[in-house]
């Protein structure tokens, strides 16, 4: 029978496993202090990534298509990405959910 571990042995252990530094007995991974969106900000913080992604993407890979790759290129490519982004945006925003429920309405759930 293993003896019960007490709470700085717990800790230990968990730090070990997870190959955190041993700074302090005391401190737990949890008492960290991280930054949570709040719910509320999921959707748009979303949209906002998704469609910055994207149009960096598409307009990266159609600027190198058009003018070429030279020493200008990422000046072009940067100037038409923030073009493709202010417009890409709100249309995510925009059409995001009515496509959502398109999709949803076709599911099998």
């Amino acid at each position: 029978m293993r003896p019960a571990l007490g709470r700085n042995d717990r800790q230990l252990r968990s730090r070990e496993s997870q190959k955190l530094p041993l700074s302090d007995a005391n401190d737990t991974v949890s008492d960290v202090p991280r930054f949570r969106l709040p719910k509320r900000l999921v959707p748009i913080v979303f949209d906002l990534l998704i469609s910055g992604l994207v149009s960096c993407i598409v307009s990266g890979f159609i600027t190198l298509l058009r003018t070429g790759l030279d020493a200008g290129y990422p000046l072009r490519w940067l100037h038409i990405w923030l073009l493709a982004w202010t417009t890409a945006f709100p249309l995510v925003v925009f059409f995001g959910p009515r496509v959502r429920r398109l999709v949803e309405r076709f599911s099998s759930g």
